[in-house]
């Protein structure tokens, strides 16, 4: 059986399984499952015992097998959680698969499959070695249940982080929460380590300011892209400029400027369809009277209305920037963006230098002008 991690969270987990699979990327995400099966199966008198955590690493079939078929001490079920389980070597998850069916009734084996890494020829598909192997997923799905705890979105991850930050026992505003997220992203995982960082800096103070949070948190590169786009769009060539220098000093010049290249020209194109939808007198994305015409003009990647139906707390920012452009002006952008990128690829005559190239490109963006 298949399912998700919210139908968990506000259903619970109803039955327990024999086996149970966690995959899926918000790693944050199975720990609390693991903890929320706990909480509801085992005896909290005898947890130390009737729980056994084991590394995938380290872990056989057999190790595995008898720990789930060694009897409880308490009045609960007896559960053995297995952390990295595709580290398990492939001949015992093999092992595994054939022993499954022996895992007993009042016992549960969890295996925690982390967040996979991405095959460097295909971003879409998993690294190798990153998953449990097939046979071991179409046995578990037989006896017992694959959950999946996808990607967090925006308002999910808020939600959690104003969790975290009343257990710590914090005052939070809205508007920090979505700059929060905003900020470092909506990974579970790297939230709550942010928010640890935050509550460590205020001390014994309850509430928690914005300034706060941006003086320790660490922005995620598109939250970086952002920053500079935003300095772009307001003709503040110094904040772009001191943007883009944050941008390298994170990751080096030579890598990023392809990518700072591509992320600006993608919200340039998001910020394009702002400004034609906004000319024709609609300042809302998600609309649902947007006439076909113009809906029929906007690309399918990336497309502004897709984009803003998932990330609705970004719609006011797209709306400032698109005020900053005229589609004169960004077709010009386009323009220079296109002979940025032959320059990078040594096409086009001028400077090689990608830190140069990219310097040229804000400045002329931003129109050459510095504002203090």
């Amino acid at each position: 059986m298949d399912t998700k991690f919210s139908d968990i969270s506000h259903k619970g987990f109803g039955k327990a399984e024999r086996v149970y699979l966690f995959h899926g990327p918000e790693d944050a995400l199975k720990r609390k499952a693991v903890e929320m099966f706990l909480a509801a199966f085992v005896d909290k008198d005898t947890r130390d015992f009737d729980c056994e955590i084991r590394d995938g690493s380290g872990a056989t079939a057999d190790r595995i097998l008898g720990g789930a078929m060694t009897a409880a001490l308490g009045s609960g079920r007896r559960v053995v959680v297995v952390n990295y389980a595709n580290d398990i070597a492939s001949d015992e998850q093999e092992r595994l698969v054939k022993g499954i069916e022996r895992i007993p009734e009042c016992s549960t084996v969890i295996l925690i499959e982390p967040r996979g890494e991405p095959s460097k020829s295909n971003p879409k598909t998993p690294k190798k070695g990153s998953r449990v192997i097939g046979d071991l997923r179409k046995a578990i799905g037989k006896i017992g249940t694959r959950v999946e705890f996808p990607a967090s979105r925006p308002e999910a991850a808020k939600q959690e982080a104003q969790s975290i930050f009343r257990t710590r026992g914090k005052k939070v505003s809205p508007a920090l929460l979505e700059a929060l997220v905003r900020r470092v992203g909506s990974d579970l995982a790297v939230l709550a380590s942010e928010i640890d960082k935050v509550v460590s800096y205020v001390g014994d103070r309850e509430t928690v300011t914005i300034e706060d949070m941006v003086n320790v948190t660490s922005p995620t590169p598109e939250e970086r892209i952002w920053a500079l786009v935003e300095a772009i769009g307001a003709r503040n060539s110094r904040n772009a400029l001191h943007a883009l220098e944050d941008i390298f000093d994170a990751e080096g010049s030579a890598a990023a400027a392809p990518r700072v290249l591509a992320m600006i020209a993608r919200q340039l194109r998001l910020i394009w369809q702002m400004r034609l939808l906004m000319d024709a007198g609609i300042g809302d994305p998600t609309r649902k009277d947007i006439p076909a015409q113009l809906t029929n003009l906007l690309p399918s990647e990336p497309n502004l209305i897709g984009v803003v139906s998932k990330q609705r707390f970004n719609t006011g920012r797209y709306r400032a920037q698109a005020q900053g452009f005229s589609i004169r002006q960004l077709t010009a952008a386009f323009e220079r963006l296109l002979r940025a990128d032959l320059a990078l690829k040594g096409i086009a005559p001028g400077p090689r230098d990608p830190r140069v190239v990219m310097e040229l490109v804000v400045v002329e963006l931003c129109g050459g002008s510095v504002r203090q």
